[in-house]
């Protein structure tokens, strides 16, 4: 079962040590703003089209976004690849003579890679609700550095793995996050979840979604899987579940949840790896006792 990054070290071979992790944050932070602005700029007046499904919205404030990203995020760290929803999982490597094999030989020097989700929650953006800009460094499958732009309210949520802590940023201060921790189990807890777009695995998730509302104490849908998660760090909510997300729902906000002291998992309870941008994971995040609480009644939908 994953613990949090808190628990250990960052290893010795890692590709960056934490100090240079730490250089990294507020360059990233500050190219995360600059594209949560051109979010609001263009949420004005959004073009909207579908993807999937008639359900499944995108906008150009996506792919604006996401070339800021790729254009600033390219700056701080040329040897790294990038990976955005909008490229629709395709990996751009870093630029000749500075990548070398990683994951799956999908990423760069050092197995690094950002993880970028440019509007996590499209629908929300649509319709004027919380939704977030998402980025995360990857280095060999494992989130190191994640930053979660909480657009609507103004705040940013930055962790590096294995410091233990989490930052919030807003334009008056920058301070370290206290989350509120209950320590309860399911027949307390208010458990946050989402529905996939594909209606072939809406009967498992609309079944789990019975479950936590028969067995918690109440269920949330926010909307965006980076914000479910940022919240359950912060305790907002108590806990997470959600079938067949992308590595850019989630990099992200893992990073911060697991320096808070959260568990994050796949289904099985197996560390959650997003070596593969396109795999579908489903993931279920949480403090103990109540992650494993959530592992059970995950058993008796699948």
């Amino acid at each position: 079962m994953s613990v949090p990054f808190s628990d250990a070290p960052v290893p010795a071979d890692a590709p960056l040590s934490r100090e240079e992790l730490d250089a990294l944050v507020p360059t990233v932070e500050d190219a995360v703003l600059l594209a949560a602005d051109r979010a609001r700029q263009i949420q004005q007046d959004p073009v909207i089209s579908t993807k999937s499904s008639a359900s499944d919205l995108v906008t150009n404030a996506d792919t604006a976004v996401e070339e800021i990203l790729r254009r600033e995020l390219g700056r701080v760290l040329p040897a790294a690849a990038f990976i955005g929803e909008e490229s629709a999982g395709t990996v751009v490597p870093a630029p000749a003579g500075e990548s070398a094999p990683g994951a799956a030989g999908q990423t760069g020097a050092g197995g690094l890679a950002w993880i970028v989700d440019p509007i996590d929650g499209t629908t929300n953006f649509v319709y004027g609700l919380p939704y977030a800009v998402c980025v995360a460094l990857s280095a060999g499958g494992r989130p190191v550095l994640g930053v979660v732009a909480e657009v609507t309210a103004g705040r940013l949520y930055t962790a590096t793995a294995g410091t233990g802590q989490v930052w919030i940023r807003s334009e008056e201060s920058r301070e370290q996050m206290r989350p509120v921790v209950r320590g309860h189990g399911l027949s307390e807890a208010l458990i946050a979840t989402g529905f996939p777009y594909d209606l072939a695995q809406a009967p498992t998730a609309f079944a789990l979604g019975q479950q936590i509302h028969e067995r918690g104490r109440d269920l949330r849908r926010i909307g965006a899987a980076s914000l479910d998660v940022v919240y359950t760090a912060l305790g907002r909510v108590d806990g997470y579940a959600e079938l067949n997300l992308r590595a850019w729902d989630i990099a992200a906000a893992q990073v911060i949840a697991q320096e808070s002291g959260v568990v994050v998992t796949d289904w099985t309870g197996e560390e959650l790896l997003l070596t593969d941008p396109a795999a579908a994971l489903q993931v279920v995040a949480a403090r103990q006792p109540l992650h494993a609480e959530l592992l059970e009644l995950i058993r008796r939908v699948r």
